[in-house]
């Protein structure tokens, strides 16, 4: 029997995010403007309601048969965004505010139109957009209209069904002009039709840039009585319906909530991040999360290739301790196996406490400090601290580069864990009662390494992750022409690390080839993983398959499957030891690098 991933959300409000869906008909019902969608494979009412820039709160209102989730191939009506201006009998506008960091290209993805329409009802966008401008955004009426079913309490329009094509709208040929980086495929999904219907319209199998292209006007017959054959994923959002904060006194008062019946064997994981979607951005971390989360998401698609069910519940708990308190008091948190979560470090107690209260397994994926009050025998830590992982790599240095002279070169300025590092450094040294030379270097007084090192084999330890310091430092010690010279560097130096033959620095992370994950990614999300060090959403990745194959291996008792995990990961490895810093596991997995042969080689 084939097992069925379920993915559960439950967000505390919606969020407006630029749309990758394309045309959709618009529909009145009692004098308001909603979308017809059909919903999709991996649609869930997270992501439909940030495809169309409106709350869960709202698509419940509008759907009154939400509360058992998204079926594919299910009608459902979504209140347009924005004031619909009456045009023509075959073209409606949609009034649209611009907000920061809206692209033309990102408002032709979200309403469904090519960039040269909307230019050509708002010549002033010609030149770029400005924040707060006012556009007209055309919207196609479909080739047919639909017959709407509604119950007697609308507005609040509780089911839809397409139940015949009553009459066809004459409808205008549509011209495309291709742009840079078109493709037959991109084109297609910017129109809703295939590839096939498209080339044949225009009777071409390639592209250049500036050609013109018909868009054929292709009538689908798609009748909501006609039976439609269910895909093997269902998505389901769970446990209750969205709310906003000021509906949290529900969750308070401990109200029973209502759970979908799910797969008794499916494993029950949470996700637990400061998501922050009703308050605005506080920092850049957010974005991290939200990486996270999308990786974890690519994660389960693997994990249910594997066999695997999983039930997911993911929950938005902000900063604020009293969503996070609210949160914790949901009966279904009690049923989870897994916690993953918090981030920040001052939320750490709160569900430590939970889960040690109720024997749930916790990962805390980001924050290094935990404190000894709050370290338990289900507590996970993926990110060891530096006090507990410098030392061991300071004695790997110690021992790997033995027969080295040891140098090691202090900077002015903020100190940071190559310092911390360069301490470590010298306790291992002097417990060895072996010599080393310590200066304070500049890119003024480089040339005193000529004197020190010589034509010795060193090992020269650089304290310091600074970027700006490195890249004007290390051309000049090149330039000193040191055959025996080796260097310990930082990942942070980012390419810096690749520039002199014999350099070295330890990392957290492995990165393995990701063309399959990243090609999954584009097509998920529209875009390339972005770049950082390291690559969160990888860690999402991941980490939810190594959890999720431990708990398969030993659902009761998850360290004692630490040492029989098989899957294949792509950036992080997993070695939870339990340490004298407490009584919770810490993930003490850590790689050597070296360049050298003209290329990065991992030792270790």
């Amino acid at each position: 029997m084939k097992k069925t991933l379920l993915c559960m959300v439950l967000i505390l409000i919606g969020i407006s995010l630029s749309a990758q869906s394309l045309n959709y008909p618009i529909v009145q019902v009692d004098g308001k403007s909603y979308y017809s969608y059909t919903v999709e494979p991996k649609d869930g009412l997270f992501a439909v309601s940030r495809k169309f820039g409106v709350s869960q709160a709202d698509l419940h209102a509008c759907n009154k048969d939400l509360e058992d989730g998204l079926t594919i191939g299910q009608i459902i009506l979504i209140p347009v965004v924005g004031e619909v201006i009456q045009q023509t009998s075959a073209t409606n506008f949609i009034k649209h505010e611009v907000l920061p960091k809206q692209t033309l290209y990102s408002l032709s993805r979200q309403y469904g139109v090519s960039i040269d329409e909307i230019i050509a009802n708002n010549p002033e966008t010609a030149s770029g957009l400005n924040i707060g401008m006012i556009l007209k955004i055309p919207v196609k009426q479909t080739d047919k209209i639909s017959k709407t079913l509604i119950t007697a309490n609308a507005p609040e329009v509780s089911k839809m069904k397409v139940a015949q094509v009553e009459e066809k709208l004459p409808i205008q040929p549509r011209i495309h002009t291709v742009r840079r980086k078109e493709t037959l495929y991109s084109i297609s999904r910017q129109y809703n039709i295939t590839v096939e219907e498209l080339t044949a319209a225009n009777k071409m199998v390639s592209l250049k840039t500036g050609q013109k292209l018909v868009i054929p006007n292709v009538i689908k017959e798609e009748l909501a009585e006609q039976k439609i054959e269910k895909a093997p994923i269902k998505v389901v959002e769970s446990p209750t319906m969205a709310v906003k904060k000021a509906d949290l006194e529900l969750l308070i008062s401990n109200q029973p909530v209502k759970v979908v019946p799910q797969n008794p064997n499916a494993l029950r994981i949470a996700i637990l991040l400061p998501f922050m979607l009703q308050t605005p951005y506080i920092d850049a971390s957010v974005n991290y999360f939200w990486d996270f989360y999308r990786g974890i998401l690519i994660g389960l698609d693997d994990v249910k290739k594997m066999g695997i069910s999983v039930d997911l519940y993911t929950f938005d708990i902000e900063k604020n301790p009293g969503t996070l308190d609210s949160i914790l008091r949901l009966p279904a948190l009690k049923t989870m196996d897994l916690i993953i979560g918090p981030a920040y470090s001052n939320q750490v107690a709160a569900v430590s406490k939970f889960s040690r209260n109720n024997h749930i397994y916790m990962v805390v994926p980001f924050t290094s400090k935990i404190e000894e009050s709050d370290s338990h025998e289900y507590l996970l830590q993926f990110n060891p601290s530096q006090d507990m992982l410098l030392p061991l790599v300071a004695q790997t240095m110690v021992d790997r580069f033995a027969g080295n002279n040891f140098v090691i070169a202090r900077f002015t300025g903020k100190q940071d864990k190559a310092n911390v590092l360069a301490d470590e450094v010298i306790k291992v040294l002097a417990a060895k009662r072996k010599t080393y030379r310590e200066i304070q270097l500049s890119t003024g007084n480089v040339d005193t390494l000529k004197t020190i090192i010589g034509q010795n084999r060193s090992l020269l330890l650089l304290a310091t992750t600074r970027l700006d310091i490195i890249s004007s430092l290390l051309p000049q010690i090149e330039s000193l022409g040191l055959p025996a010279l080796q260097i310990w560097g930082f990942e942070d130096w980012k390419q810096w690390v690749n520039f002199h033959e014999g350099t070295y620095y330890y990392s957290l992370f492995k990165k393995r080839d990701t063309g399959i994950y990243q090609a999954t990614y584009k097509k998920w999300y529209g875009e390339l993983s972005p770049i950082n060090i390291p690559m969160y959403d990888l860690i999402g990745y991941d980490l939810i398959k190594y959890t999720t194959t431990a708990l398969q291996v030993n659902r009761k008792n998850l360290p004692a499957a630490f040492g029989r995990v098989d899957c294949e990961l792509l950036q992080s490895e997993f070695n939870f030891q339990k340490l004298k810093y407490g009584n919770h596991w810490v993930n003490m997995s850590w790689s050597l690098f070296g360049y050298y042969g003209g290329k990065m080689n991992a030792i270790k």
